[in-house]
C-alpha cells in the first residue's frame, strides 16, 4: 500500500477521536493504524467476482468471558461468542479467509490488540437473527461491553465505523465523511411516515382474539391492585409499532444495499387501482405481496398479548406492592427482536423478497405499511416539476437548502423525483450502485433531496 495513501490513517485518527469521548479502552493509535491499513487493503479484493464483505468487533478477549455481569438487557445485544484455541494472525489473508463464511449482518470477527501486541483475531461473534431486526449501529450501543467499535467493509476502498456517535463514521474512496443527515430520525420526511402509520395500532389490535382485543388494560394508564393500590404506567403504542415499521424499512434498504446493484424505491399511500397512479405511473410487474406488513402485525399482536397477560397477572396479585419483588412489577416493553416463534425467520426471507425485486429497472412500489404493490415501475406522467433542493440537515431548514438541477442526479433518480412532484404524499429512496442512498418527498412546494443519508439507530 502506498505511503502516500492516507486514507486508512485519518480514519484511524477519527475514530481515536470518537472514542476518546465515551467510557472505553482506546486502543494504541499504532494498532489502530495497522488494523485499518489492513482492511482497506482487504476491501478491494473479490472473491468469485464480487467485493468481499466482513464486520469486525474490536473487543478485549476477557470482556466476552465475564458474561455473568452482563444484566439482561445487555445480552441479546451482546449475542454469542466463540473463541478460537488459539488467536489467528491479523491480515488481509486471514481476513478474506474468515469473511467467506460470515453475513457481515449477523456476525463479526473478535479483533484485539493490546498495548504490546499486534492486533489477532481471537474468535467469532454471532448476533443472530433476532438482532439482524434491530439498526446495526444498535448492536454496539453499550460500548466497552459489546465492543468499542465495529467496523463493516461495504465495498472497494468503502469501510464504515460505529464508534459510539450517532452517525457512522465512513471512508470512501479516500473521502472521510464523519456526518450526515438522518431524515428517517426526525424531521419532514420521519413526519410523513409517521403521519402515514397512524392506523398502525387499531390494525395491530385487531389481529388479536375478541376477548383480547377488547381488554381495558391495553389502554389503560392505571391498574387497581387487590391491596387497594392503583399501578400507574405510561406506554405509547402507536410510537413502538411505528419504530417497527421504521426499522424494517432500513433493512429492507440495507438489503438493496448489500445485494449491490443500487435500486429507487416509492412509497406511497395511493391505491393500486386508483386512476391518479395509473396517470403516472405504469407498473411493468403489477401484484400484491403483503406478508411482510401481515409478519409485523403479527408481531405487534404478540407484543399486545404479552402486554395483557402480564398486566391482568399484576392485577391479581394477591400479595401487595410492598412484598412483590421488583420485577413482578415490571410489565414488558416490546422488544423488536422477539415475536411468535419462526417469525425472525420469515421476516428476514420477506425482507430478502422485496429487496431483491429493486435489481429490475424501474421503482420499487410500497405503501408505508410495507406492503408490495409492483415493481419495475417506470414514470408516465408529464409535468408537475418542481424546484429541487439539497437539504443541508435533517429538518431542512430554509438557511440550509441548496437549489440544484433536477437532471443533475441521472435518469433513474429523475424519475423518482418527477413521481414525488406529481404526488404530494410519496416519499422516494434512491440507492446508487456504489452503495449511496438518497431520500426525498414533495414539502411545501419544493422538492426535498437529502444527499447522502444515514439510516438511524433504532
Amino acid at each position: 500500500m502506498s505511503t502516500l495513501d492516507r486514507g486508512p490513517r485519518q480514519l484511524a485518527e477519527a475514530v481515536l477521536r470518537a472514542l476518546s469521548l465515551a467510557v472505553v479502552d482506546v486502543p494504541m493509535p499504532s494498532a489502530l493504524a495497522l488494523f485499518f491499513d489492513v482492511l482497506y487493503e482487504a476491501s478491494f479484493r473479490t472473491e468469485r467476482g464480487q467485493p468481499v464483505l466482513c464486520s469486525l468487533l474490536w473487543q478485549e478477549p476477557g470482556a466476552f468471558r465475564r458474561t455473568p455481569s452482563f444484566s439482561p438487557d445487555q445480552l441479546p445485544l451482546c449475542g454469542s461468542y466463540v473463541a478460537f484455541t488459539s488467536p489467528v494472525p491479523f491480515g488481509v489473508g486471514s481476513v478474506l479467509n474468515l469473511a467467506k463464511v460470515l453475513d457481515p449482518q449477523d456476525a463479526a470477527l473478535a479483533v484485539w490488540g493490546g498495548e504490546g501486541q499486534t492486533p489477532h483475531i481471537h474468535g467469532l461473534v454471532n448476533y443472530g437473527a433476532g438482532s439482524s431486526l434491530s439498526a446495526p449501529a444498535e448492536w454496539e450501543a453499550q460500548a466497552g461491553v459489546c465492543g468499542s467499535f465495529r467496523a463493516t467493509i461495504l465495498g472497494p476502498a468503502h469501510l464504515s465505523v460505529d464508534a459510539g456517535l450517532d452517525y457512522p463514521i465512513e471512508l470512501k474512496r479516500n473521502t472521510l465523511r464523519a456526518h450526515a443527515q438522518s431524515p428517517l430520525r426526525r424531521g419532514p420526511l420521519r413526519d410523513r411516515l409517521a403521519a402515514a402509520l397512524r392506523t398502525l395500532t387499531p390494525e395491530v389490535q385487531a389481529q388479536l382474539p375478541p376477548e383480547l382485543a377488547a381488554s381495558s388494560f391495553l389502554d389503560a394508564e392505571a391498574i387497581p391492585l387487590k391491596d387497594g393500590s392503583v399501578f400507574r404506567f405510561e406506554y405509547d403504542w402507536a410510537g413502538s409499532l411505528e419504530k417497527l415499521w421504521i426499522t424494517t424499512l432500513t433493512r429492507i434498504l440495507l438489503k438493496i444495499r448489500e445485494n449491490g446493484g443500487g435500486g429507487a424505491v416509492l412509497i406511497t399511500p395511493q391505491a393500486a387501482e386508483s386512476p391518479e397512479r395509473e396517470r403516472r405511473l405504469q407498473v411493468s410487474y403489477a401484484l400484491e405481496f403483503s406478508g411482510l406488513q401481515t409478519l409485523l402485525q403479527q408481531r405487534g399482536a404478540f407484543w399486545m398479548t404479552q402486554f395483557i397477560q402480564a398486566a391482568k397477572a399484576l392485577s391479581e396479585q394477591p400479595r401487595t406492592v410492598r412484598e412483590m419483588r421488583p420485577e413482578e412489577l415490571a410489565l414488558p416493553e416490546p422488544d423488536p427482536r422477539t415475536g411468535p416463534v419462526g417469525s425472525d425467520h420469515e421476516i428476514n426471507q420477506a425482507i430478502a423478497f422485496i429487496a431483491s425485486l429493486s435489481r429490475m429497472d424501474g421503482l420499487l412500489l410500497l405503501t408505508p405499511q410495507l406492503a408490495l404493490q409492483g415493481f419495475g415501475a417506470l414514470s408516465v406522467g408529464e409535468g408537475g416539476e418542481k424546484d429541487v433542493y439539497l437539504a443541508g440537515d435533517d429538518q431542512a431548514t430554509e438557511a440550509n437548502l441548496s437549489s440544484v438541477p433536477a437532471h443533475a442526479f441521472g435518469p433513474r433518480c429523475f424519475a423518482l423525483l418527477r413521481q414525488c412532484s406529481l404526488d404530494p404524499e410519496a416519499l422516494g429512496f434512491f440507492l446508487t450502485q456504489d452503495g449511496d442512498l438518497r431520500a426525498m418527498l414533495q414539502h411545501e412546494d419544493k422538492i426535498l433531496v437529502w444527499d447522502p443519508v444515514r439510516l438511524p439507530r433504532e
